[in-house]
């Protein structure tokens, strides 16, 4: 069996990972409550958009409040 090093929990791949499943999740519940509105679907997507918004708070400079350098296209 090669050598693998061990998968760190707190690793930000892992992080973004997490918060690309829980977007896919929103928009298959925001699919779901377009054809049948229900309070028990805004419930869900409100306890997963709190979720999603509780992982990106945890990346690196998360909470950097500068908004991003845009790349210079000038030249």
């Amino acid at each position: 069996m090669p050598f693998t090093e061990p998968k760190r929990t707190d690793d930000s791949t892992d992080r973004v990972r997490k918060i690309a499943r829980l977007a896919t999740l929103l928009l298959e519940l925001r699919t779901e409550y377009e054809r049948r509105p229900r309070t028990d679907l805004l419930v869900q997507i409100k306890e997963r958009a709190a979720e999603l918004n509780e992982q990106a708070s945890h990346l690196p400079g998360a909470n950097d409040t500068s908004p991003p350098a845009l790349p210079n296209t000038l030249g």
